[in-house]
């Protein structure tokens, strides 16, 4: 996905899922993690939301939750 063009560490960040809340931990990438323009702390544990904008490096996106049908 061209990483380096857009700023991403090899080892950026790390989503994680309990069961029913993901999160993104940054792991002391040099360009930074985001969500809605908050700058992350490494190593701390920051749960997502529907719609939030997370910015990965200087890489976009937006969180979508959906839920897989039962």
């Amino acid at each position: 996905l061209d990483g380096k063009k857009y700023g991403i560490s090899r080892q950026h960040a790390i989503f994680l899922y309990d069961g029913s809340t993901l999160s993104i931990e940054d792991l002391q990438s040099t360009n930074g993690t985001r969500i809605n323009g908050f700058k992350l702390i490494p190593g701390e544990v920051y749960p997502l939301h529907n719609d939030d904008e997370l910015e990965i490096g200087r890489l976009r996106v937006v969180v979508r939750l959906v839920r897989a049908p039962s």
